[in-house]
This record gives structure tokens, C-alpha cells and sequence, in this order.
């Protein structure tokens, strides 16, 4: 189901790595490393309905800060089998991240402000079922209340992207993609995008460098970010004024 959910290989991380991480965690093998989970609901047969797999990368208050503030579920695949889509399957999913990863942020203090997660801008695409496809998911993430997290360039007002994922195998490139969040109903406590930003995608690449995937690319992908933040800052927008974000 994974796999046939996520058909681009360069976007999907292998399945043996994922099983790895997932025992490792199990085990308590993980100390110092963010914490990673599956959620999953099975149907009376025990078959697989539908997963969520998650990070839950710590983050603090703010550019200065140094308090242990907040805990970010990063939501890196969810996925429903054909049958039961339109059922709300993905909103009990999303439920379940937000109860089992604000129940680790509470050991170390912290607390959820919103899920992050990663999409296509609407209508990105190579060909028009790919541009269909980007829009249509999308769609499903505006309905669920979720909004583009984006750098605006402050000379222009040019919309940038501020997600580059690194290459997850040595040989893959850089690929844009744009970051999503959707608030939490209960967040804990206030923030602001603005001050947060940088620590986020900073929080971001370091549990990807913990995961042991390749510095090179990492610290391309940091690189191509870094350029973008030069007069710019970071705000949430409707996910449909999304556009062309890549400079």
C-alpha cells in the first residue's frame, strides 16, 4: 500500500530503512534521536486499512530561545487504501498522531502546536495527471485546515518555497516540495512562524542527519534553503496561492 501510494522514487524513503527505524524504536534503541511511530487501523479481518508514519522533532521557542517549548509531528506518509477513502479515515489517523505525539512532547514538557507535513504546490507536474494529482491532494490538505508554510521575499513579495528535501538515496537530487502545517486544537501554548521558521527546517534536517542519510545531499539541501531566507520571512498562506515558489 506504501509503495503503490507513493510511486515516485525519489520521494519515497525504502521500506527496509523505515522497518529498521520503526523496530529500533520498539526497542528503545533510540535515546537522543527523535522519536519515530506508525499508527495504523486494521478492518475485522486484520487487514490494513490505512498508516500514518511520523517524527516528532523538538523545537524551541524561537531565534534566542533555548526553552524546551514544543514538540512537531512531522507526518512524513499517510496513506488509505481505495475502499475506504471518503470515510474520514485520514482524519482518525491524523487524531491518533496528534494523542500519541502529545503524549511523548508532555515527558520532556513540551507541547504540539501543529502537525507539519509535505506536499506538491497545486498544479506542479510534469504531464496533466501528475498536475491533477498534485492539485487534488492539495485540496484534501486546504479542506483538513491546513496552510502553505512559505518564505516571502520581502523586496518583491515573490513566494518561495522554504522545503527542500535532500535526495533520500546518494544519487537523487534536490527536490522543492512545500511545507504544510495544520494548527493543533490545542497547541499549549502561543507562537509565531515568523521567529520559529528557521528552527523548524533546521529541526528538520538534523533528525534526517540522525537517520543517517547522506551529508552531501543534506547539506545541499540546506544550502539551496539558506539563499532563499536572504530577505525574506516566513509566513502561512492559503495552500491554493501557491504557485511557482522556486526562484
Amino acid at each position: 500500500m506504501y509503495v503503490s501510494m507513493f510511486p515516485r522514487r525519489e520521494e519515497r524513503e525504502r521500506s527496509d530503512l523505515i522497518v529498521e527505524r520503526l523496530a529500533a524504536q520498539a526497542a528503545g534503541l533510540r535515546d537522543g534521536l527523535a522519536t519515530y511511530r506508525v499508527v495504523g487501523i486494521r478492518d475485522s479481518n486484520g487487514e490494513a486499512i490505512g498508516a500514518a508514519q511520523f517524527s516528532v522533532l523538538p523545537l524551541d521557542g524561537g531565534e534566542g530561545e533555548t526553552a524546551a517549548l514544543f514538540a512537531v509531528p512531522y507526518l512524513q506518509y499517510i496513506y488509505i487504501r481505495s475502499q475506504n477513502r471518503r470515510q474520514d479515515m485520514s482524519e482518525v489517523l491524523h487524531t491518533m498522531v496528534l494523542a500519541v505525539s502529545a503524549s511523548d512532547a508532555a515527558k520532556s514538557g513540551r507541547t504540539v502546536p501543529f502537525t507539519l507535513f509535505e506536499t506538491e504546490p497545486p498544479g506542479h507536474g510534469n504531464d496533466e495527471a501528475s498536475r491533477a494529482y498534485a492539485s487534488q491532494r492539495a485540496r484534501i490538505h486546504a479542506n483538513a485546515g491546513g496552510v502553505a508554510l512559505v518564505l516571502r521575499r520581502k523586496a518583491d513579495g515573490k513566494i518561495l518555497s522554504a522545503h527542500v528535501q535532500p535526495g533520500l538515496e546518494e544519487e537523487d537530487s534536490p527536490l522543492t516540495l512545500t511545507w504544510v502545517i495544520r494548527p493543533s486544537p490545542n497547541p499549549g501554548r502561543d507562537y509565531d512562524v515568523t521567529t520559529i521558521g528557521r528552527g523548524l527546517v533546521a529541526a528538520y534536517y538534523n533528525s534526517l542527519r540522525d537517520e543517517g542519510f547522506s551529508e552531501r545531499n543534506i547539506g545541499l539541501a540546506e544550502e539551496i534553503v539558506e539563499k532563499r531566507y536572504e530577505g525574506a520571512e516566513f509566513q502561512l498562506i492559503p495552500l491554493e496561492d501557491v504557485r511557482d515558489h522556486v526562484d
